[in-house]
């Protein structure tokens, strides 16, 4: 804060520094002043992509505390004109993205693809376009990305675990199931749901013995796991 306002006050038209001051307003969750220094920036160069962006960042938690429609649609406006000014700014196609798919709108793959054109080997991207389809129940898309991400990083427990869920819950493929959360489990250890899950796939094979196993350690590694507690407890 102390160098942003030494260079202001050599240079008020420093938008490099009015970002900067709003940015670090914005970590201090002191919204109102973030706006008026990211506005003040906007003001001597409207053409800039990065206030619009964390102005979006900006209205979109508010949204989240407030479930505002307001603060949606200037989320929404913001991360777009974000991307009219920088059409490279893969981080507002990610969040145009998960704004949409959030509220159900299809146009939410429009964005993801728009930021993998710019970013292929995007975790992020590739992780909500498989999210994306598995909520829609396209299965063999929600597939294909996982894939993709374990091309990209092979050891990242999540898509082990989302292929794992799919398997146990709408194709109805046990052994499959179980293969996908101990793989999740092998490159995250600590990853409870995969062990509550696990469980869940060995009650349906009418294994109690490891079913109970397996509860008893998503429990272990988080006592406040309600769900598993509920399980355990249903088979003892």
């Amino acid at each position: 804060k102390y160098h942003y306002e030494y260079i202001l006050e050599r240079d008020s038209s420093n938008t490099g520094a009015l970002i900067g001051m709003g940015k670090l307003y914005a970590l201090l969750d002191n919204s109102v002043t973030a706006l008026i220094y990211f506005n003040e920036a906007l003001r001597i160069n409207p053409y800039l992509s990065e206030p619009y962006f964390m102005k979006g960042m900006l209205y979109r938690s508010d949204f989240y505390k407030t479930a505002r429609e307001e603060s949606w649609n200037l989320a929404v406006s913001s991360f777009q004109t974000a991307v009219e000014q920088d059409p490279d700014n893969y981080s507002a196609y990610v969040q145009l993205g998960v704004m949409y798919d959030e509220v159900g709108d299809s146009s939410a793959l429009e964005y993801y693809n728009s930021a993998l054109d710019i970013y292929p080997e995007s975790i992020e991207a590739w992780y909500n376009k498989g999210m994306f389809y598995q909520n829609r129940n396209k299965i063999d898309q929600a597939f294909e990305c996982y894939r993709t991400l374990h091309i990209i990083d092979s050891t990242w427990a999540d898509p082990y675990y989302n292929e794992g869920y799919i398997h146990l819950l709408v194709t109805e493929e046990i052994d499959s199931a179980i293969f996908y959360f101990n793989k999740a489990i092998e490159f995250d250890p600590t990853f409870f749901q995969a062990y509550n899950n696990l469980g869940l796939a060995y009650e349906k094979k009418n294994d109690k013995t490891n079913a109970k196993f397996y509860y008893s350690k998503a429990v272990e590694i988080n006592p406040d796991f309600q769900l598993a507690k509920d399980n355990l407890n249903r088979l003892q």
